[in-house]
C-alpha cells in the first residue's frame, strides 16, 4: 500500500540542494507529487508532498532527517 506525507526542509541555499533532495527521495522509492521551493537571501525552504510504499516511509523520513537536519 502506498502512503502520502508532507515534509518540509529549510536551511542555507547551497548549490544542488533541490536536486539532492529529489535524488534522496527517488533512491528510497519515493516520488514528489507536488512541491514548493522558496529561495530568499541565501536561505531556502521546500515543502513536498511525497508518495512512497508504506514499508519504505520510515526509512526515507529517517534519511531526510539525518541528511538535512
Amino acid at each position: 500500500m502506498r502512503s502520502n506525507f508532507i515534509t518540509t526542509v529549510y536551511g542555507s541555499d547551497i548549490p544542488g540542494i533541490i536536486k539532492a533532495l529529489a535524488q534522496t527521495t527517488r533512491s528510497h522509492g519515493g516520488e514528489w507529487l507536488t512541491s514548493k521551493v522558496i529561495k530568499l537571501d541565501g536561505q531556502f525552504a521546500a515543502i513536498m508532498s511525497v508518495v512512497i510504499e508504506e514499508e519504505l516511509e520510515m526509512d526515507l523520513k529517517s534519511t531526510l532527517e539525518s541528511k538535512y537536519p
